[in-house]
C-alpha cells in the first residue's frame, strides 16, 4: 500500500507498506478492490475450464435444458455477462465464498481458486478455516444451503445467552460486557433481518460517561429489552 504525506518542514513524501494495517481509514476500500479483482479473475479462468464441459452439456442436455441455455445466452448478449455460469464466487475484503453445480465442477472451481491466489502471492487461510459442503459459516453467520435458511451458530448464540440471563435475573454486568452484547444483538438482527423494536431501550444509558468496567446503565426498557431476547 503506498500512500503521500506532508513532512514537518513542508516537503510531499511517500511511504510503502507491505501491509493494509488497522486504523488506515482507506485499507478496507484497497482490500475490496483487490478482491474484486481476484474473484474476476477466478470467473475467467473458470470460464476457461468450463468451455468444454459446457460444449458436452449443450450435447446431452434435454429441450428443457436447452431451454434455459439458450434464454440465458440471449441474456447474455444483452448484459455482456456470462449469463450461463454453474458456478458463482463472491469475496468480501478478505472473506471469500463460493458455490458450483456437481461435485466435479466444485472441484474444478477449488483448483482455480488455489492456482489464482498462488499466482497473486495471497496467503489463504489455514486449514481449520477453510469450508466445503451444504452448510458453511461465513461472516460470523450460518448458511444452510438446502434449507434456504440462515442462522447464528451456536458459540454465539449461547454467548448472548450468558449475558441476557445475568441481565434478567438482575445481576451485574460491566458496561463493557454491554457493548459487546449489543453489538451481538445488532449482528443478529442484521442476519436474521428482524425489527429493529428488538434494540429499543438498550442503548439508553450509553450516552453517559461510563467506565467500561463499571456496572451496566440499563433502563427499565432495556432490561425488558434483554429479557424478550430470550
Amino acid at each position: 500500500m503506498c500512500f503521500s504525506y506532508l513532512s514537518e518542514s513542508g516537503d510531499l513524501r511517500f511511504a510503502s507498506e507491505s501491509v493494509l494495517g488497522f486504523g488506515m481509514t482507506v485499507a478496507s476500500n484497497v482490500a475490496q478492490r483487490l478482491a474484486n479483482a481476484v474473484a474476476d479473475v477466478v470467473r475467467q479462468r473458470m470460464d476457461a475450464a468450463e468451455a468444454v464441459n459446457m460444449s458436452m452439456l449443450r450435447r446431452t442436455a434435454s429441450q428443457a435444458q436447452l431451454a434455459w441455455l439458450d434464454a440465458r445466452d440471449r441474456l447474455s448478449m444483452t448484459t455482456g455477462r456470462a449469463q450461463t455460469r454453474l458456478f458463482g464466487i463472491g469475496i468480501y475484503t478478505d472473506d471469500s465464498h463460493g458455490f458450483a453445480v456437481g461435485a466435479p465442477r466444485l472441484r474444478r472451481l477449488l483448483d482455480v481458486w488455489a492456482c489464482v491466489c498462488a499466482d497473486f502471492g495471497l496467503v489463504r487461510a489455514d486449514a481449520a478455516k477453510r469450508q466445503v459442503g451444504l452448510s458453511t459459516v461465513s461472516l460470523g453467520v450460518g448458511f444452510s444451503f438446502p434449507l434456504a435458511a440462515v442462522y447464528i451458530p451456536r458459540a454465539k448464540v449461547l454467548r448472548a445467552t450468558c449475558s441476557l440471563s445475568l441481565i434478567a435475573r438482575g445481576e451485574h454486568i460491566t458496561f463493557a460486557e454491554l457493548r459487546k452484547l449489543a453489538g451481538l444483538l445488532e449482528h443478529f438482527s442484521s442476519a436474521l433481518d428482524l425489527a429493529r423494536t428488538g434494540m429499543y431501550g438498550v442503548y439508553d444509558g450509553f450516552g453517559a460517561s461510563v467506565s467500561p468496567g463499571a456496572r451496566a446503565p440499563l433502563s427499565v426498557d432495556g432490561v425488558r429489552a434483554c429479557t424478550r431476547w430470550l
